[in-house]
């Protein structure tokens, strides 16, 4: 079994370098949901100095809530202005080096269950040729396939699951896992349907996490 830890970074929080010592690979935020391109390619520096592979962590445009608000409706003119968002943003990473790419927040969450969201992160999936990082059993597998990319199945260790395999809403109680040993009996229960997991870096306690989730992970493999 060969599974790796993959954090979010380059989003503002005060955790990126020691996560980074951490992880094998980083999403790095591409200064729309959070961050700034500045800080984007400061982080993508900071992964080649530690030589860990990054990939474009691409979200909505809508920081107030971290990209984790609404869904923008279904007109033509929203839809264009948001594939072209997320285009540039993988298009910006992908210059810096990213090999892979994993939406962020809701975009990660409606284009797993959403046909039309699917189809948008396929078309511009496409262009750029990278893997996407996503959730097993849903639409990311279908997404990859559409765009004609390889798939990278992932799950999370400080996020709870709904029985029908999805992450739970985090505006539900419990969504996001604090509680050390709670984190390492989830990762136990997800890693043998993955390839990669999950240690947020705006959890409470991430580099604990991401530190106990990389020493289980050394186990396995």
């Amino acid at each position: 079994m060969n599974i790796d830890l993959n954090v979010d970074v380059g989003e503002g929080f005060p955790y990126d370098v020691p996560l980074l010592g951490l992880a094998s690979q980083a999403n790095i935020c591409c200064g729309t949901h959070a961050g700034s391109r500045d800080l984007a390619r400061t982080t993508a520096a900071l992964c080649r100095a530690k030589g860990v592979k990054f990939g474009a962590h691409p979200g909505l445009d809508d920081r107030p809530n971290m990209g984790r608000g609404p869904m923008p409706s279904y007109s033509r003119e929203t839809w264009s202005e948001l594939r072209s968002s997320i285009t540039c943003q993988i298009e910006d990473l992908l210059a810096l080096g990213a090999t892979y790419v994993k939406p962020h927040g809701t975009l990660y969450n409606e284009s797993a269950d959403h046909q039309a969201v699917g189809e948008l992160m396929a078309s511009c999936l496409a262009g750029s040729g990278l893997p996407l990082m996503g959730l097993p059993s849903t639409l990311h597998e279908e997404i990859a396939r559409a765009a004609n990319v390889g798939f990278i199945r992932e799950a999370f260790a400080d996020r709870a699951y709904s029985p029908d395999g999805r992450l739970m809403p985090r505006d539900r109680p419990g969504a996001v896992l604090t509680v050390l040993e709670e984190v390492l009996m989830n990762v136990g229960d997800v890693a043998g349907n993955c390839d990669s997991i999950c240690v947020h870096g705006d959890t409470p306690g991430c580099v604990e996490f991401a530190r106990a989730v990389r020493n289980y992970l050394l186990e396995l493999n």
